[in-house]
């Protein structure tokens, strides 16, 4: 493909562990760079890259001489404070300085570019569209916020990369937290969900909406916008609209959703959404019906969306560990709905941790009943990005969501289908884990859910190592 960094330049990434950030790390790499980073801890991300030639340093005091390194660009994420010292020094010696969003639109405006959007389905609708672009002989450059399997990570990188009239195809999940959507030039967007999230950031759904109508203005003139129609916000924002809109997700979808789903391997009505989404994208791509279901029906799912992450034994029976992403209300909702209806007949143990202090205030209502699906539910105490929130709202915990939840479970008389029959707190992972082994029968399926560490839960559980939890702060 065409290279967007030079041998000769010198990059540093600050929180190159990201799940963003990182594929960019990844790409510089594989033109030739010499990429240098820093992060709060050490992962697989970072693990993967330094086998790559990485050269990274771990820790809160992690740092680089920018100037003996001959250090010629900086990439941030966005969780960097304007305070950290290599910040602070990259500006003393005027190297330019971009943010994650801001180096994935000077991406994008090399490319015919189509930006996957919206609060949920981000990430898998991006990687059906990769799949199935990649089996259609399209080759893109593919940048999603999860793993994918058959990429072995977060990025899929061309092989040699022309697409039609010369111009390479991007494929890009675009985060909408902090507005950086916005960075993007886009010919196609895909616009999954508008509703209220991130509320550490927009004051309110009528702010989200404002800057979701400054990102539609941001597509190109002949380009198209991808809307699921059953969403009243997204349509809402469409009214008047001047590009191209495609709909999908409405009535006139029936008989293609009936077709997916009989070639889908993913459960769930949100990702038989996710999936009508990105072929329509393939239809846009002038793809024929073949060739997109040809390419939906080898999608087997990403990191941590519903994956079965391994199975463990109890009394010789064979219980499957679940690892899930899900962190906002309706997302809870749909994915343990998806479960409750793969697995009819087994007790579901979720195991969650909420995400951020902010979220779980400003929405506590909406969480309090999502969890009606689940059988028994472990609370771990709110797991909060390291620099997400410049003043994280500490006056909540998950104690106070067990309360509530509690004496939900006390009026199941008056509530349709609760299954729900438990929930109790854990202060922290390792109790979480000491739960979860206490708790389990053999007929269960044990979710682990939520966007924060408690993955390595799950990780831990499948590997059998049932010592103390190491657990960070992500960046």
């Amino acid at each position: 493909m065409e290279h967007f960094f030079s041998k000769s330049e010198r990059i540093l990434f600050i929180g190159i562990g990201g799940i963003g950030i990182s594929a960019i790390a990844k790409l510089a790499l594989s033109q030739g760079a010499t990429v240098f980073g820093v992060d709060l801890a050490s992962s697989s991300i970072t693990r993967d890259l330094e086998t790559s030639g990485a050269i990274i340093k771990i820790g809160r005091q992690a740092t680089f001489d920018l100037k003996k390194q001959g250090i010629s660009l900086i990439v941030q994420t966005t969780a960097a404070p304007a305070t950290h010292p290599l910040i602070k020094n990259g500006k003393k010696l005027n190297i330019p300085i971009l943010t994650y969003p801001q180096i994935l639109g000077e991406i994008s405006k090399k490319f015919i570019t189509i930006a996957v959007s919206g609060m949920h389905g981000k990430s898998t609708t991006t990687a059906m569209i990769g799949i199935l672009s990649v089996e259609a002989g399209l080759d893109p450059l593919v940048i999603v916020g999860t793993k994918v399997r058959e990429w072995g990570g977060n990025i899929r990188l061309p092989l040699n990369s022309r697409f039609n009239k010369n111009q390479p195809l991007f494929i890009v999940e675009a985060d909408e937290y902090k507005s950086a959507m916005l960075n993007l030039s886009s010919t196609v967007i895909v616009l999954t969900r508008i509703e209220e999230d991130h509320l550490d950031y927009y004051r309110d759904l009528q702010h989200i909406k404002q800057e979701f109508k400054k990102y539609l203005k941001n597509l190109a003139p002949c380009g198209a916008l991808i809307a699921n129609w059953q969403d009243k916000n997204i349509r809402a924002l469409a009214k008047n609209f001047p590009n191209k809109i495609i709909k999908y997700n409405n009535n006139d979808d029936d008989a293609l959703a009936a077709k997916i789903k009989s070639i889908l391997k993913v459960p769930g009505r949100h990702n038989l959404e996710n999936a009508l989404a990105a072929y329509k994208v393939g239809e846009y791509l002038g793809l024929s019906e073949k060739q997109i279901l040809s390419g939906l029906a080898k999608f087997n799912g990403t990191w941590r969306r519903l994956e079965l992450a391994g199975k463990i034994k109890k009394n010789n029976a064979e219980i499957n560990i679940i690892s899930d992403y899900a962190h906002h209300p309706s997302e809870i909702k749909a994915s343990l709905q998806a479960i409750r209806e793969q697995y009819p007949d087994k007790r579901i143990l979720l195991a969650y941790q909420p995400h951020q202090h902010n979220r779980t205030k400003k929405l506590f209502k909406d969480f309090v009943t999502v969890f009606d699906q689940a059988d028994v539910v472990i609370m771990n105490e709110i797991f909060d990005v390291a620099g997400r929130e410049e003043n994280p709202d500490q006056n909540i915990s998950s104690r106070d969501l067990v309360r509530a939840i509690q004496k939900r479970i006390k009026k199941r008389l008056e509530i349709k289908n609760l299954k729900l029959r438990s929930c109790c707190y854990a202060k922290n992972l390792s109790t979480t884990k000491l739960k979860i082994l206490k708790s389990t029968k053999p007929n269960d399926i044990i979710v682990i859910m939520g966007a924060g560490d408690i993955d390595t839960v799950a990780r831990q559980l499948v590997a059998k190592k049932y010592g103390k939890v190491k657990y960070h702060q992500q960046s």
